[in-house]
């Protein structure tokens, strides 16, 4: 714990309501402003048919590697702009919210583990290299991507995942 909180006083608590401010201004002047913008970039590229390309460029990946349907990649490219998105979009890609009917379990079960683990949303991207360095973002998304590929590998092991496997 950082030195300068661990002494109760009115100081410690000054300083930790200082940190607090300074975040909450980040996440309000960068964070935000991302999230207007890629929202609005987002909107267009979907109204002018782009993100049908997108989603032949990332074939390879979503439905030979990770065995999800095609709109998957669709709906992690929302899910780059804000994480809710993804399971979101999802539902309206796949005119359903039971996503039983549309997926088998195991691929409900990498899509969610690939929602989780995967790279961050772009505010979050924003407000940690502001605070920790664009080089520290690098290195935690490229864990997490590496994370995400090991998880979907381990599901493709005989016994993996046997409980998700059945219908």
């Amino acid at each position: 714990m950082n030195k300068r909180y661990e002494r109760c006083s009115f100081f410690a608590a000054s300083d930790l309501i200082f940190d607090v401010a300074i975040r909450e201004y980040n996440q309000e002047h960068v964070a935000f402003p991302i999230l207007i913008v890629g929202s609005s970039i987002l909107g267009v590229v979907d109204e002018l048919g782009m993100l049908a390309v997108f989603e032949d460029m990332l074939r390879p990946v979503f439905v030979g590697f990770l065995g999800l349907p095609a709109y998957a990649a669709t709906a992690f490219i929302f899910g780059i702009l804000r994480k809710e998105m993804a399971l979101e979009i999802l539902a309206v890609l796949a005119g359903t919210a039971m996503f039983i009917d549309v997926m088998t379990p195991l691929q409900i079960y990498v899509f969610a583990l690939v929602a989780t683990i995967y790279v961050p949303c772009a505010a979050t991207i924003a407000v940690i290299g502001k605070e920790l360095g664009w080089r520290n973002i690098v290195l935690i998304s490229g864990f997490t991507t590496y994370t995400v590929y090991c998880g979907r590998w381990c599901c493709q092991l005989p016994g993996a995942c046997a409980a998700v496997r059945q219908k």
